[in-house]
């Protein structure tokens, strides 16, 4: 099981006064019932912002979000559903009966909606708000669930019975539990945690009283106190669920909470998994990196049977699963950014695998099930659900649908599409066409970015709907991203490629030059207007989405949730910690440097503000929006048009459900504006209606 760091919970028990009996009533439906079998209707913002979730809405494939009973007939898992009216969210652990068919059942309402904090630049507590998977966990006579959940402010290991029965709280530590299991028998629990950062939370408020030392510990924009850095020690402790007694985790203990590392493979493992009976299998590579091939694939059975596959299938595994007779393995081959998932069958110790299917869909967070593999499945046009995936034909049945009432919408068309540019290197996207497209029918079009991956919802980082695009009569090209230039180029490491990307922008360039052919791929088909093409991106999204429009004619609309890459405060407010990160990996000169404007010139909105003739909106979060001051300053002293919002305590990834329907609807307003001067004519949207008239007034004719 993952490691993970989790602050900040939303729920059910944590809705604002004065709307609890909405949000209750609200949280009723976390269990879909039957689908209204009725006239397909169009899709609307709130359908998208109040789908069902297991685990995050982005797919890591290799992470296990499902939980299945030691006797193989009950699976357990975590699932959540926005409530705007509260503006939070409902969640509860469900328990559902493999052989039935029946329902699931809701055994534990709340306390499974955390964020997810990484350890990133040498920070322990890196925050960008993506919600953390939990995963119930079986005791092992399959009675009990215990799971993480936040109450008073701590992250503690809470259980319940599998039928539903009273909830209690097992751990009672003073600082987040980040990691648990049973222990064999199921009469202790082994968890993990860092009492260490709340000792250093405390020094931190002993120097505030005589001022913080500005110091490697500042990055400006994440806050106005020192973030706490790496190393921080992970303490192991083992509590009798009993007795609540506690001492000091063991060995063979702690190795339950890090079985999944790299530590039992060879230290330059790359993708592992563990099976029962101590079965255990992993790839290599010749720079211990997924995105570097060829790698090898290596595996010991239950019964310590080894073999090793160098078949070109073995090549650029994604993430491994053994079928419950620890002999077998299912595998998932993606080629670096490819089109398409291959999946296969491996007999230890068969020179080569069975091919079992070839998909676009995304199918992932596996667990094995009877003559197969439990997991879960997402494509273009069908949000996640659980699966069976069956390791004799490849074939996949549905077991539970959380979201049955897209039955009952009219979605767009998609059609998957690849092209190459000039260098020969090839990329995909997804073309959504609305729902009534008539042939002969030219719509605007829509780009959003960086990854066309399972369903197409709103993009990376969920921000630009697409059907929802589509719906309101736009083309939609979900565009993914290319292999780095750097590796094109001949890059061997991850940090000669990271200065390949950046040595005369290559990667941009590579990355705007395969963006342009796959708008052209689009128009040749005859259903978009080239006058009217908007460039959308979050992220690496926005980074493309700042080029585009900085060094193209194609565009002649723009929304970005980040901006800008800008040389002042990029160096300014990262702080020292990040930017030494960043100058080792990517080369970036230092502010002093001479030649440090020549530099930042091709990508810099301040040093382009002048060209910069793109109606842009910028929705921004709070956490990052300052980034953005220093080209909004400069496109505000150029007259352009530009307007940005930005949103009280969001991150990277914005969470609040009524701001996540806010930028639904107000990017849906921006294109609407622009590329039909249609305006929404709800009362509350006067005062934007005024402004966006009087920037459409301002331009150049």
């Amino acid at each position: 099981m993952r490691s993970i760091i989790l602050a900040g919970l939303v729920g059910c028990a944590l809705v604002a006064p004065g709307i609890a009996s909405a949000a209750s009533k609200y949280c009723s439906d976390l269990l879909p019932g039957l689908p209204e079998l009725n006239q397909k209707r169009r899709i609307e913002a709130e359908d998208l912002v109040r789908l069902r979730d297991i685990g995050p809405n982005w797919s890591s494939a290799r992470e296990p979000m499902l939980s299945l009973s030691p006797d193989g007939t009950k699976l357990a898992f975590a699932m959540y559903r926005a409530d705007i009216a509260s503006n939070s969210y409902c969640s509860g652990v469900f328990v559902l009966d493999t052989e039935s068919g029946a329902p699931p059942k809701l055994v534990s309402e709340g306390g499974v909606y955390f964020f997810l904090q990484r350890s990133s630049y040498g920070i322990a507590s890196f925050k960008d708000a993506s919600v953390a998977t939990v995963v119930p966990q079986w005791t092992p006579d399959g009675r009990s669930l215990a799971f993480l959940r936040e109450e008073n402010g701590r992250v503690q290991v809470w259980s319940v019975l599998a039928d539903g029965g009273q909830r209690r709280q097992l751990t009672n530590e003073p600082y987040n539990i980040e990691n648990f299991a049973w222990t064999a028998n199921g009469k202790a629990i082994v968890f993990s945690g860092r009492p260490e950062l709340e000792s250093k939370k405390e020094e931190l408020k002993e120097e505030a009283k005589v001022g913080y030392l500005y110091d490697e510990r500042f990055a400006p924009r994440l806050g106005n106190t020192p973030q706490i850095l790496e190393p921080v020690v992970v303490q192991y402790q083992t509590m009798d669920v009993e007795t609540r007694t506690l001492r000091a985790a063991t060995g063979p203990e702690i190795a339950l909470l890090t079985e999944g590392s790299r530590a039992i493979f060879d230290k330059d493992a790359m993708v592992t998994s563990l099976g029962a009976h101590g079965a255990k299998a992993w790839t290599m590579g010749d720079k211990g990196d997924p995105t570097y091939s060829p790698t090898t694939l290596f595996a010991q059975t239950a019964s310590g049977r080894s073999g090793k596959c160098s078949d070109a299938a073995c090549d650029s595994v994604r993430a491994l699963w053994w079928l419950s007779d620890g002999e077998t393995l299912i595998f998932l081959q993606r080629k670096p950014y490819g089109n398409q998932k291959t999946y296969y069958r491996w007999r230890v110790g068969a020179a080569s695998p069975t091919l079992l299917l070839r998909t676009t869909d995304v199918i992932g967070e596996c667990t094995p099930h009877k003559r197969g593999l439990i997991c879960l499945h997402e494509a273009s046009r069908q949000p996640r659900r659980i699966v069976t995936f069956d390791a004799s034909n490849g074939k996949i049945f549905p077991v539970f649908d959380p979201n049955p009432e897209f039955k009952s919408i009219h979605l767009g068309s998609v059609e998957r599409l690849t092209w190459r540019n000039e260098q020969g290197v090839e990329t995909f996207g997804d073309l959504v066409l609305p729902p009534d497209h008539k042939p002969g029918q030219i719509h605007p079009l829509v780009v959003t970015s960086y990854s066309s991956n399972g369903f197409l919802r709103g993009a990376t980082t969920d921000e630009y709907p697409i059907q929802l695009f589509a719906s309101r009569g736009y083309a939609v090209l979900s565009f993914s991203r290319p292999l780095q230039a750097g590796k094109v180029l001949g890059g061997k490491s991850s940090l000669e490629i990271s200065h390949l990307d950046r040595k005369d922008w290559a990667d941009r360039k590579l990355v705007h030059s395969l963006l342009l052919s796959g708008v052209e791929a689009v128009l040749s088909k005859g259903v978009a207007d080239p006058k009217r093409v908007a460039i959308t991106g979050s992220s690496e999204g926005a980074a493309l989405t700042q080029w585009a429009i900085l060094h193209s004619n194609v565009f002649s609309a723009a929304i970005m949730t980040n901006c800008c890459l800008d040389p002042i405060l990029r160096k300014t407010l990262n702080g020292p910690q990040i930017i030494a990160k960043l100058k080792a990996e990517i080369g970036e000169p230092d502010l002093t440097d001479t030649d440090q404007l020549a530099y930042w010139k091709p990508m810099s909105m301040r040093l382009n503000a002048d060209k910069m003739n793109v109606p842009l909106l910028l929705e921004l979060s709070e956490n990052e929006y300052m980034m953005a001051t220093e080209g909004l300053t400069a496109l505000s002293e150029k007259n352009k048009t530009v307007e940005a919002y930005v949103f009280p305590d969001e991150y990277h990834v914005k969470w609040q459900p009524l701001h996540r329907l806010a930028i639904y609807n107000r990017n849906l307003e921006w294109l609407d504006f622009w590329f039909k001067g249609v305006e929404n004519p709800d009362p509350a949207k006067i005062k934007q209606n005024e402004r966006w008239r009087k920037l459409r007034d301002a331009r150049p004719h």
